[in-house]
């Protein structure tokens, strides 16, 4: 592996797992953000250029046996993939979205070949009552920062103030029935 790596300084961190079903050396650099990806084959290993669309649809067509889906390719954050302040999230993606009752939808990294993120029903659900409402991560207010941070402080006082007065309430209730 050292030998075929084509550049050695800042290696940070090898990898091994699969890149779209083949056996793949991850290899990490400074950043740990992006991996360059190198194929093992049974005597060489070569690296591994991004994977094209047509590549992406060929995989589909041998992993997905229902037809109802199709993939395309996102260059913009949307309501189910979006960036982190923990981490970055590459851009473009392959987005696959199955026409199914449940609207699945898989964001592929066309770098990796690794499935970046998921949703089915249970976890769009869980990202609209959770993640949403509590954190305002809602395309819209992501693009204006300034107005998701004023309604999570408007909404959060009002949570201190429905606290606070609950909490003077009882105090009051319990004095009286103290005396």
């Amino acid at each position: 592996m050292w030998q075929v790596l084509q550049n050695k300084n800042g290696v940070r961190k090898l990898e091994w797992g699969t890149s779209m079903g083949k056996p793949a050396w991850f290899v990490y650099y400074n950043n740990y953000q992006v991996p360059e990806v190198y194929i093992a084959t049974r005597d060489t290993i070569c690296r591994q250029q991004p994977y094209s669309l047509q590549q992406m649809k060929q995989r589909a067509a041998l992993l997905f046996n229902d037809p109802s889906y199709s993939i395309s390719v996102q260059s913009e954050f949307d309501n189910y993939y979006q960036s982190s302040g923990m981490f970055s999230r590459p851009l473009p993606v392959y987005k696959i979205s199955w026409n199914n009752e449940a609207q699945n939808l898989m964001y592929v990294s066309p770098g990796t070949g690794k499935v970046l993120s998921s949703f089915t029903r249970n976890s769009k659900i869980h990202r609209w009552l959770y993640q949403g409402l509590h954190k305002f991560n809602f395309q819209l207010l992501v693009e204006h920062e300034w107005l998701r941070k004023l309604l999570l402080i408007i909404l959060s006082s009002g949570g201190i103030v429905l606290s606070f007065s609950g909490a003077v309430l009882s105090w009051k209730r319990i004095k009286r029935k103290i005396k």
